[in-house]
């Protein structure tokens, strides 16, 4: 099982990520600003989940322990809308544009500041 730590590692890597290469300023990849945003927020989380000894097995576990924990009760939300609109970034052939951009960076960022 990842440690808190290393989820903070992997969410800290997403974010520089999102800030830099991926600024949705600078930037017209918007499948992967909002895949991007979810994996930061899915670290985040399982950071959360590990300080309590809980490891998500895979999307669906994940999913269910947000849904089932009240402290993911004020995200459960935006983390539902980026993982929804990450599946369709990665398998549709629908492209998501600087608008769904800037909402998955939304989503994240009210998940951040709930979370941190």
């Amino acid at each position: 099982m990842p440690s808190t730590e290393e989820h903070k590692r992997k969410y800290d890597e997403n974010r520089r990520l999102l800030d830099t290469n991926l600024n949705i300023e600078c930037c017209d990849f918007y499948n992967w600003i909002v895949t991007v945003s979810f994996y930061a927020a899915l670290h985040l989380v399982e950071a959360k989940l590990a300080e309590s000894g809980i490891d998500s097995k895979d999307h669906f576990a994940r999913s269910n322990n947000v849904e089932r924990f009240s402290q993911f009760k004020n995200i459960r939300s935006q983390y539902k809308t980026l993982y929804d609109k990450s599946r369709i970034a990665r398998y549709d052939g629908t492209f998501m544009n600087k608008k769904k951009g800037e909402f998955a960076l939304k989503c994240l960022s009210e998940i951040e500041s709930r979370l941190k």
